[in-house]
């Protein structure tokens, strides 16, 4: 994986932060083509897609490059959990696709229920605050941000 694919932004939503890694606009010369994934709805990736990983998604209706990553802790864990809280996200050249989710398992059964973030987002990129705006959980990546996260892969133009 390349340097610029390793950094990652911070993004802070109803009180727990989530680590999001930065969607390269393209891959640098020399390194492989990303893999291909079919995925028809977002939130429910297939399973054995990369988290923090460029992608090429393949959709009904288009085919495009994304990194999906998710963040989660156990809720009332005592020698195992049951219970999980946590966020799944898909970022893509011009747009952050976020939503909460909780899981409960029991005897090997999982069941996950999502729901969208209403309002607006904070991502804090080298330390500065911007705001996204959206709804049901998709948030536009505005200029400003996108020439933030181009700064941090070093290759603004």
């Amino acid at each position: 994986m390349g340097k610029s694919l390793k950094k990652v932004v911070a993004l802070m939503a109803m009180g727990l932060t989530v680590a999001m890694p930065v969607l390269a606009s393209s891959l640098a010369k020399g390194q492989e083509s990303p893999k291909t994934y079919e995925v028809n709805d977002w939130k429910e990736p297939p399973k054995g897609i990369p988290w923090a990983i460029v992608v090429e998604i393949k959709s009904p209706f288009e085919s495009y490059k994304a990194v999906f990553d998710q963040d989660y802790k156990g809720r009332s864990c005592f020698i195992s959990c049951n219970f999980y809280d946590g966020f799944i996200s898909r970022w893509t050249a011009d747009q952050l696709s976020l939503a909460q989710f909780s899981t409960y398992c029991f005897s090997g059964n999982c069941r996950k229920s999502f729901a969208a973030i209403p309002y607006g987002v904070e991502l804090s990129i080298d330390g500065v605050q911007y705001s996204l705006s959206g709804n049901d959980g998709l948030f536009a990546l505005n200029a400003k941000v996108r020439k933030a996260l181009a700064a941090m892969r070093g290759d603004q133009k």
